[in-house]
């Protein structure tokens, strides 16, 4: 019987946090806001929303979905593709592959989770990939890994 592994991708196998940290700034540059806290690797982990509410305290509600959908744009065309994986991460994937199933479970949203995994060469080694929005919008990290386990026979 194969065994499984679930991945995260952030800080796992990727250090996006220089993409997310240039992302944040180019959106609030592009609006002319200054953010209320100082952006750098402390703030990464909330989802994109709760991030940019935090960032963002000082702007009208109705702006924040614009600058979400600026970072989106901007993180997913511009940034994405310098996103480099850890050291001998593809490595790692491919050598676990071979006796293991894998998974990724990853606040990410899907778009920019493919077109990582797919730069990097390893999408195909992964069996499922669940991320905060999909095969549903999740809330919690717990309940999407929880749901990838049920979904897969785990």
């Amino acid at each position: 019987m194969r065994r499984s592994v679930i991945f995260d991708l952030d800080g796992t196998l990727i250090n996006s946090a220089p993409a997310v940290i240039d992302s944040l700034q180019k959106t609030f540059d592009h609006f002319e806001i200054k953010p209320v806290l100082t952006i750098g690797v402390g703030l990464i982990g909330p989802p994109l929303d709760k991030l940019m509410n935090m960032l963002a305290a000082n702007v009208p509600l109705h702006d924040i979905p614009l600058m979400i959908n600026y970072f989106k744009y901007y993180n997913d065309e511009i940034v994405i593709h310098d996103i480099l994986a850890f050291d001998d991460c593809a490595n790692l994937i491919v050598d676990l592959h071979r006796t293991h199933d894998l998974y990724i479970s990853t606040d990410k949203r899907k778009k920019s989770t493919n077109l990582i995994l797919k730069n990097l060469n390893v999408f195909d080694y992964f069996k499922k990939i669940y991320c905060c929005d999909f095969p549903i919008k999740f809330d919690l990290k717990s309940k999407m890994i929880q749901s990838l386990m049920t979904d897969s026979g785990f």
